[in-house]
């Protein structure tokens, strides 16, 4: 991953650098309010629906304006469009990104950069909040492939009695990531008498795993799927899994699942070659492993909470899908061409889509997010029984 830091540096840099033009464009977007005609996009250069209203002064940045929507008087300022929204210390959010793909954990992190846990996951949520908006972007412009292979990715949060499943989509020729899901499973394999009498204990109190979890969660993403396909004027398409039967099970319980796909299934003990049909999920499977903490050794390391865990893994796979090269070996012979571009999106139309997005404050309103990527974005994860003992705060569900 080293030779891909100054790469991610450098293309998130140039992006960042002025990403709010107050020169040439309204220095507001649109209203805040999202119940207001004005909450829609605006004009760049419209600005009779808001006044000055004043300023105020703050020690992270200074003289800040404010402004007042003429349509419903709701007030706002420069700051209310910025990532740092609510923010009382800025941090460089490149060095979190580039921390967390280099299998640095948060703790790690800590000691290297002075922030406090809760800080450090709080900044987390704001990037993939942005780099969601993103994703949901690029899923306009990329050209969808007619294969697609689908597998659980198994991990665990708090401790092993909360083992989990993410379940990942991903284009069979290009290995990007399309959708990731979570569901929750029971505890299974082999147990000590006194680790089964703790697993009886804590499903007495906090309720015992759904057994068909990984079944709605596939079930979702195929559902996006099709209405993707759908939207992409796409007939049908090859889904490529094993034989889990929840696979099978979620299927049949999609409206057009089985006139748009195709269920192609293979055995999971194949070898993982790139002839392996299931290959491209085994391979995003490898790089969880490879690069994030929480799964490298999970006994050192490991989530404290599903909707961390989920933060972090959709962070990855932004940098997966649009800034990492798709093939080191490529890489070293100065080809950068990543899995977006290959799918036929322009490196040029790439930054223009982050650079709308980056640095800035976005809103759940006015993004086209897929189920499990709106779970993700309001920390919606939980293992059964377990509160996150978090408040979220009300600009996250604007």
């Amino acid at each position: 991953m080293n030779t891909l830091q100054p790469y991610i540096t450098r293309l998130l840099t140039q992006i960042s650098t002025n990403s709010l033009d107050f020169t040439h464009h309204s220095p507001v977007p649109h209203c805040s309010n999202p119940h207001c005609p004005r909450f829609a996009d605006q004009k760049p250069h419209d600005q009779s629906w808001f006044r000055f209203h004043g300023c105020y002064f703050t020690k992270a940045f200074g003289r800040v304006p404010r402004y007042r929507c003429q349509d419903c008087g709701k007030t706002f300022s420069l700051q209310t469009f910025r990532m740092d929204y609510y923010v009382k210390k800025p941090v460089d959010y490149i060095q979190l990104i580039r921390q967390l793909v280099s299998s640095s954990g948060q703790g790690n992190m800590t000691r290297f950069t002075g922030m406090r846990y809760e800080q450090i996951q709080n900044r987390y949520e704001r990037i993939c909040r942005v780099l969601l908006a993103i994703h949901s972007d690029m899923r306009k412009l990329i050209k969808p492939e007619d294969e697609f292979a689908l597998d659980g990715f198994e991990s665990f949060s708090v401790s092993q009695f909360f083992p989990n499943n993410i379940n990942i989509l991903v284009g069979s020729g290009s290995e990007l990531i399309y959708a990731m899901g979570y569901s929750q499973l029971r505890r299974k394999g082999q147990m000590t008498d006194k680790q089964k009498q703790k697993r009886t204990d804590l499903e007495q109190t906090l309720g015992k795993a759904p057994g068909n979890a990984v079944e709605k969660s596939v079930q979702s993403i195929l559902t996006h799927l099709c209405k993707y396909m759908k939207d992409k004027d796409i007939p049908d398409v090859t889904l490529n899994t094993d034989y889990h039967k929840a696979y099978v099970r979620a299927l049949s319980k999609v409206p057009e699942g089985r006139s748009r796909i195709r269920h192609c299934q293979y055995s999971s003990t194949l070898p993982r070659t790139p002839t392996n049909r299931l290959f491209p999920v085994n391979y995003v499977d490898r790089q969880f492993r490879k690069d994030q903490a929480n799964h490298v050794r999970e006994s050192v390391q490991f989530a404290r909470s599903p909707a961390a865990m989920m933060v972090r893994l959709s962070i990855y796979q932004m940098v997966h899908n649009y800034l990492m090269p798709r093939r080191v070996r490529d890489q070293r012979k100065g080809n950068w061409k990543t899995r977006g571009e290959q799918l036929g999106v322009p490196g040029w139309k790439l930054h223009e889509v982050i650079r709308k997005h980056w640095n800035r404050r976005v809103f759940l309103n006015k993004c086209n997010l897929w189920e499990h990527e709106k779970m993700t974005w309001l920390l919606g994860w939980r293992n059964r029984g377990i509160d996150s003992g978090r408040r979220l705060p009300f600009h996250v569900w604007v």
